[in-house]
């Protein structure tokens, strides 16, 4: 007995450390190019393999993830059963991938049916005529369809009690390529199609009360040996068409970060919203070529990183001026506020300090950007305004700071220190006087003597050093 119990635990805990596949991954009954799939999130895969019936599965991508949504169903597809359709009334139901239209029906709207719905009546045709304007069109005509048209459908017919428009041969519309493709409601499970599919009426309206336009579904026609290839050439396209955007929408950047004189160092409105078009349309290119398992991968990437620099150095530009124009400036203005006041304050010395620190950010935002001629202006424009004010008061803040550790030291009664410290306070003060100079001759007034702050330092060292005295 306990042979039998412990060869049950070994059996027990081989199959715990045997690698599980998710439920999700099994699902997908082999058709692993879905994963490649990014902006859909509903895919109804219509898969024949010979003659009129077909298997229709349907999948919703949920937290990343595919899933199987509805039952299987059965379905039958054109007379001459799936292929690459070459012209009207061939009996073929096109192979590939579509994006499904309104849809429609002479039955009550079913609930939860979230399409656009359009109820027939008997004046609503289809139009199959490769020789009319209308071709492969919806057409509500009062008249005699005859006298119009040589061929058309009848959409209040009982195959279309309930039915959704496949936009095959929609964009363009080729006159001759094929018309008419829907999802419909069939005569029987043995009843060809002229090149739709059919499924039960109750299939039909469950898909209709399941497909949500917001999921951006399609539709996969195919074999089982086609599907991946489908959905992968469907994947490519799309990253394609993205990354074509992607490069367009960048390029529009070119020469707009850089600037040859302080008055282009500003961001117009035009250059900020082709910005974020082009931000999003990267960001979009690089998700869809990340989920590329195909050899096209690389080479849409390298199309797309030789447009990322054009985006890059716009960021940078942006930030530069973005936080020149307002961390830089506005720390800026708190403490030009103390000059004109001409008052000193602790809360000066917190926000010289600071200004200080938004200093060497911007320079450091700017050394990023591109080109050296760009970086001067930029200095120029955003940061040396700010160093005027750093500078028209460091003096002050460096006396204010010196006094402060001298009196600490004596409140710890290092007095030695503290008379050490106090030494230095005379070259400072001489500094002072010769860096206020220095500026003035570069920019005329713009370091005024400040008495104001004066009074109070003198009256703060005059009591300094009556407590050293002592």
């Amino acid at each position: 007995m306990k042979k039998q119990l412990l060869f049950f635990l070994a059996l027990v805990v081989c199959f715990t450390m045997i690698p599980q596949h998710s439920n999700a991954a099994s699902q997908l009954n082999g058709f692993d190019s879905m994963n490649q799939i990014s902006d859909e999130n509903q895919i109804i895969i219509v898969n024949n393999n010979g003659g009129i019936g077909a298997v229709v599965t349907t999948y919703e991508k949920s937290n990343g993830e595919w899933r199987k949504a509805l039952p299987t169903m059965s379905a039958v597809v054109g007379k001459n059963g799936i292929s690459t359709k070459q012209q009207e009334g061939d009996g073929i139901t096109p192979t590939g991938v579509y994006s499904l239209g309104t849809a429609f029906g002479w039955g009550e709207k079913p609930a939860g049916v979230k399409l656009p719905y359009r109820t027939t009546t008997a004046n609503d045709y289809w139009i199959d005529d490769p020789a009319s304007s209308d071709y492969n069109k919806w057409v509500t005509y009062n008249g005699n369809p005859n006298t119009r048209w040589n061929s058309y459908e009848i959409l209040k017919q009982p195959l279309y009690k309930y039915a959704v428009a496949v936009n095959y041969n929609t964009d363009p519309i080729v006159k001759g390529k094929g018309s008419a493709i829907f999802l419909h409601v069939w005569r029987s499970s043995t009843s060809p199609t002229a090149g739709c599919v059919a499924l039960a009426e109750e299939n039909v309206k469950k898909l209709l009360t399941w497909i949500d336009p917001a999921k951006k579904p399609i539709i996969v026609i195919g074999k089982t040996i086609q599907i991946n290839n489908l959905l992968n050439d469907h994947a490519e396209e799309a990253a394609s068409q993205a990354v074509a955007d992607a490069q367009i929408k960048a390029n529009k950047l070119r020469g707009k970060y850089v600037a040859s004189s302080i008055e282009e160092v500003t961001l117009s409105p035009q250059f900020s919203s082709d910005y974020s078009a082009a931000k999003i349309a990267i960001l979009n290119a690089q998700a869809k070529i990340n989920l590329l398992q195909s050899a096209k991968k690389h080479e849409l990437q390298q199309g797309l990183d030789a447009v990322k620099p054009y985006q890059i150095r716009s960021a940078q530009f942006i930030d530069a001026i973005n936080y020149g124009k307002n961390e830089v400036e506005l720390t800026r203005n708190n403490v030009y506020q103390f000059v004109q006041n001409d008052a000193f304050s602790p809360e000066l010395v917190t926000s010289y300090h600071l200004l200080s620190a938004e200093i060497r950010k911007e320079e450091l935002i700017i050394g990023k950007v591109y080109g050296s001629e760009t970086r001067k202006y930029m200095a120029e424009a955003l940061v040396k305004q700010a160093k005027i004010i750093r500078e028209t008061v460091i003096y002050e803040v460096s006396i204010y700071e010196l006094l402060n550790k001298i009196n600490n030291l004596m409140a710890q009664n290092d007095q030695a220190t503290a008379l050490k410290e106090l030494e230095k306070l005379d070259r400072l003060k001489h500094r002072a006087v010769e860096i206020k100079d220095a500026g003035n001759k570069l920019y005329p007034g713009k370091y005024p003597d400040l008495p104001g702050m004066k009074a109070f330092l003198e009256t703060y060292e005059a009591e300094t050093r009556s407590k050293l005295k002592k």
